[in-house]
């Protein structure tokens, strides 16, 4: 199964709660859309690792976020890879 890449988020707490606790790759986005930072999360963690960087607060200027399911962590790695060389983020 191909999962689609999520709406466009705001970066809060009720939006984060909302996302599912499922393996995935996500991408944070400041107030005019620019990639900030990418990352990604297995064994069902993703609602967990985006509170994570919210509670923290170590994603400065995070305004946006949107998120993909896969079906491995293996393949959340590489669309994380992908994501990370298509934004220029090292």
């Amino acid at each position: 199964m191909a999962y689609q890449l999520s709406v466009l988020r705001e970066w809060s707490r009720a939006n984060i709660e909302s996302v599912p606790a499922v393996c995935g790759a996500y991408r944070v986005s400041d107030s005019e859309k620019k990639m900030l930072y990418v990352g990604m999360a297995g064994a069902g963690r993703l609602r967990e690792r985006l509170l994570e960087h919210l509670n923290a607060g170590d994603i400065r200027r995070a305004s946006y976020f949107r998120y993909q399911q896969c079906a491995s962590e293996d393949e959340a790695r590489r669309l994380e890879q992908e994501w990370s060389a298509e934004f220029k983020l090292t």
